[in-house]
């Protein structure tokens, strides 16, 4: 498509109304998905702030709301009961509040495993912890370690940027050299392959 009729069908979707721009959006139209973002993207950072009192964490959590509903095209499950708005509204919120129990979240380990800030995992180790304990969280990063290791090298660094170095979303493209949206949906496909393997490997155990 020419830059002229790029423009046309720029403006022509500003005049569509939400549920049609959806519809757009479900039979391919990018420049629709690029118009919802347009409208609602300052909105649902506005909102995410609310929750998370960080506008970089905002930004993070708003990206993140995109990618569920774009990228992974939750937006077309969309019925229309309610105004667009009021459901995107619903999504950032449940994306913030899962935001904000990672950050409380600790290392389980009946039968489960969590990918956890690397520094939370060695402090569980290192405090005053008991020596089974201590073991079991050993046994967990351990268990982590051989599974990044087979991941694709792309995959294995987004992980570690966001989940073990804490970088946000903004941060850990600038410094891979890819775009936001993009990092976004390589997240999602790596945290799949990770936990496809972590099961291969260590079936019994999961990875939320």
């Amino acid at each position: 498509m020419s830059r002229t009729a790029d423009k046309e069908a720029n403006l022509t979707f500003q005049t569509y109304k939400d549920w049609d721009l959806i519809k757009a959006f479900g039979r391919g139209e990018a420049l629709a998905a690029e118009e919802l973002v347009g409208r609602y993207y300052q909105k649902v950072v506005n909102a995410c702030y609310q929750q998370l009192t960080s506008w970089d964490d905002a930004r993070d959590a708003a990206q993140e709301v995109f990618v569920k509903v774009l990228g992974e095209r939750k937006i077309l499950k969309f019925r229309g009961d309610a105004q667009l708005w009021t459901w995107l509204y619903r999504v950032a919120v449940n994306t913030c509040k899962t935001r904000l129990l990672k950050r409380q979240k600790r290392l389980k380990v009946q039968g489960e495993v969590f990918i956890t800030p690397w520094k939370e995992m060695t402090q569980l180790i290192s405090a005053s912890a008991s020596p089974e304990e201590v073991c079991l969280g050993r046994q967990a990063l351990d268990r982590l370690q051989q599974v990044m290791a087979c991941l694709p090298k792309k995959y294995r660094e987004i992980i570690r940027l966001i989940y073990l170095e804490e970088y946000s979303y903004r941060e850990a493209a600038q410094k891979l050299r890819i775009p936001t949206s993009h990092l976004g949906v390589q997240l999602m496909r790596g945290k799949n392959m990770l936990s496809k393997l972590h099961q291969r490997v260590w079936p019994g155990y999961e990875l939320n």
